[in-house]
C-alpha cells in the first residue's frame, strides 16, 4: 500500500470516528436523561441515576469487562440486551434527549466514566432533597395542627363565654318553667289525678335547689381549664374539657324536656 492510499484510508477511519463522537451534553442533561424523575411529599425531586442504570452504562462502555469476563456469553448478551432496551426507551424521549445521544454512544468509555461519576452524587442529591421535603412536610403538618388546635380552643372559649354572658337569662327562664311545672303537678295531685311515675316521683334536674350553683361552678371550671390550654405541634394536642352542664345545647335540651313535661301535665288537667 503506497503512502497516498494509506493517508486516504486513515482519513476514512478518522471521519468514521468523528461521526461516532458523543454529542456535547451538560452534567444536568445526562442526569436528566438517565435519571429517575420522582416526587416526594408533594415536591419534585432532582433526577437520580439508579445503580442498575449506572451498571448498564458501565457494562456497555466496557468498563466492567474484567468483572464480567467469566459470565457465559449467552447470559451476558441477555443482560446487555435488557440494558439497551432501557436506554433506548430513554433516548426516545425528545424532551430529555435534545442532545440527540444515540444508543451506540454508550459504548464510549469516556461517556461511561462520566455517567458513573455523576451517578452517586445524583442519588445523594435526591436523597437529600427527599429528606428536606419530608422535613418541610412535617413542619407544615405541625403548623397546620397548631392552627387547627388553636381554632378548637378559640371555639370552645367563645362557646363558654357566650353561655356565661347569657347565664342569667337561662336561669330566669328555668326558674319560671320550674315554677310552672311544680304548680301544675301539685294541682294534679290536689285533684287526685293519676300522674305518671316519671312525673310523680322525679323532679327535673334544672329544678333542683343546687342546680344554679352546680352550673355556675361548671362554667367557671371549664373557663379556667380552657384558659390554660395551648396548641401544640403534636398529633393529639390539648384535650378540650368536658362541658357537662356548661353546654348551651344541653341546657336547651333540658328546657325542651321540661316544657314537654309541663304540657303533659296540663293535658292531664284538661281531661
Amino acid at each position: 500500500m503506497n503512502i497516498s492510499r494509506c493517508f486516504a484510508f486513515s482519513s476514512v477511519l478518522l471521519l468514521a470516528a468523528c461521526g461516532d463522537s458523543v454529542p456535547e451534553a451538560t452534567d444536568e442533561q445526562l442526569v436528566a436523561l438517565l435519571g429517575e424523575h420522582e416526587e416526594a411529599y408533594g415536591q419534585s425531586l432532582p433526577p437520580r441515576i439508579l445503580s442498575n442504570t449506572e451498571d448498564c452504562v458501565r457494562l456497555l462502555a466496557g468498563l466492567e469487562d474484567e468483572i464480567v469476563q467469566d459470565i457465559p456469553d449467552e447470559y451476558l448478551g441477555r443482560i446487555k440486551a435488557d440494558c439497551r432496551t432501557d436506554l433506548r426507551d430513554r433516548l426516545q424521549v425528545s424532551e430529555l434527549n435534545p442532545m440527540e445521544i444515540e444508543l451506540s454512544h454508550f459504548e464510549n468509555r469516556e461517556l461511561g466514566e462520566r455517567v458513573s461519576e455523576l451517578a452517586q452524587p445524583s442519588r445523594e442529591a435526591a436523597r437529600q432533597a427527599r429528606s428536606e421535603a419530608r422535613e418541610a412536610k412535617q413542619k407544615a403538618d405541625a403548623e397546620a395542627r397548631e392552627v387547627e388546635q388553636q381554632a378548637k380552643i378559640d371555639e370552645a372559649q367563645e362557646k363558654i363565654a357566650t353561655l356565661q354572658s347569657s347565664l342569667d337569662d337561662h336561669l330566669e327562664e328555668f326558674a319560671q318553667l320550674c315554677a310552672e311545672f311544680m304548680e301544675s303537678r301539685q294541682s294534679a295531685f290536689d285533684q287526685d289525678i293519676t300522674v305518671p311515675s316519671h312525673l310523680r316521683w322525679s323532679t327535673p334536674r334544672v329544678c333542683n335547689n343546687n342546680f344554679t350553683q352546680q352550673l355556675s361552678s361548671q362554667i367557671e371550671n371549664v373557663s379556667e381549664r380552657l384558659a390554660a390550654l395551648e396548641p401544640s405541634s403534636g398529633i393529639f394536642g390539648p384535650s378540650i374539657p368536658y362541658f357537662g352542664l356548661a353546654d348551651a345545647e344541653y341546657l336547651e335540651a333540658q328546657k325542651e324536656d321540661l316544657e314537654s313535661k309541663i304540657q303533659e301535665i296540663k293535658q292531664l288537667l284538661s281531661e
